[in-house]
């Protein structure tokens, strides 16, 4: 088999693990944040800025399996474009390179047609049919997850928030209680993993507390 990932040991070895986790949340139509998935991954929020080279080197190893086998998996998606800046709700501009932008243009677009953009990629995650025969050749496992749908967890929430107010420490601990008590909103999952749903309109952004995954591929 071969090893599509270059780059530092370090890099490696995340861009594995973030594969199977951004693999489940395209599958569920989600996306997630450069912070959570610094947590998800290393189990700290700091590590949220290095996690950008592991996603590049997961980006250029996905475009080394399309350009070795194009018949087998078609146009592989840029799947590390699910990972969102916080703020902007939107990968950086540096990461549309792989969609084909150079910075100096994405720099120079408006928020709409880069939301317009970022909305189109990320569709073409979410449709993607063969994420999981990407797993495989990359020998990596799936992270399996049953999501329920955002709708039928937001009153859950909502009352679970009534005293909860900005990021701070409620917020905080508000997190960790749902990552805690899955069941409370009516998340299942396997495979070690606990991901929690996300509410921006709540200011909420609980994706994936925990996930146990060991070693760059299982």
């Amino acid at each position: 088999m071969s090893d599509y990932f270059a780059g530092s040991d370090w890099s490696q070895t995340y861009a594995k693990k973030a594969l199977p986790v951004l693999v489940s949340l395209a599958e569920s139509h989600r996306k997630t944040t450069y912070t959570e998935l610094a947590k998800i991954l290393l189990g700290d929020k700091k590590y949220r800025r290095p996690l950008m080279s592991a996603l590049g080197t997961l980006g250029r190893a996905l475009e080394s399996l399309n350009e070795a086998e194009p018949k087998k998996y078609g146009r592989i998606p840029p799947i590390q474009l699910l990972v969102c800046n916080q703020r902007t709700d939107r990968p950086g501009n540096l990461g549309l390179k792989s969609l084909g932008y150079k910075k100096s243009e994405t720099d120079k677009m408006s928020k709409a047609l880069l939301d317009t953009i970022v909305s189109r990629a990320h569709q073409n995650i979410f449709e993607y049919p063969r994420w999981q025969h990407v797993l495989k050749a990359f020998g990596l496992k799936p992270v399996t997850l049953k999501l329920p749908a955002p709708e039928s967890i937001l009153p859950k929430i909502r009352q679970l928030e009534r005293h909860t107010t900005g990021e701070g420490e409620e917020h905080e601990r508000l997190k960790l209680f749902l990552a805690q008590n899955p069941k409370r909103i009516g998340i299942r999952w396997k495979s070690s993993a606990v991901i929690s749903s996300a509410s921006s309109s709540l200011g909420i952004a609980l994706i994936s507390a925990f996930v146990t995954m060991r070693g760059g591929s299982p």
